[in-house]
């Protein structure tokens, strides 16, 4: 899925299926992951991302893939429904795929609640 198709998919979801349980007291909410891998470059990023989503589709509760370079390697942005959903991708599919082809899990992992998301 392209960034143009991440962003398209969430501006077409309803204004209530965007924010549906963001910031509600006692549900889950939306983060951000932000992962920074040094040493990582666009190629490597891209033979993992075939790994991981072979047709295309994100994996359950990611709504959108940023990717880019920075000073020493690669920062991977990603939009999840919530921590669980991005707990689950890196478990059970992230780890085993960067496993597969000789990697760990280096990358500098942050997260980030979100409690709005606007497109424009």
């Amino acid at each position: 899925m392209t960034c143009l198709d991440a962003m398209t998919y969430w501006a077409g979801l309803t204004p209530k299926a965007r924010h549906a349980d963001m910031g509600k007291e006692g549900e889950e909410m939306a983060i951000l992951s932000v992962g920074e891998a040094t040493g990582v470059t666009a190629e490597q990023d891209a033979a993992l991302a075939k790994r991981l989503y072979p047709e295309g589709s994100p994996p359950a509760g990611c709504r959108m893939r940023l990717a880019g370079p920075m000073a020493d390697g690669w920062r991977i942005v990603t939009l999840w429904d919530s921590e669980a959903d991005w707990e689950r991708f890196r478990d059970d599919m992230l780890i085993p795929a960067l496993a597969s082809i000789g990697q760990t899990m280096g990358a500098t992992t942050t997260i980030w609640p979100i409690e709005t998301v606007r497109t424009f």
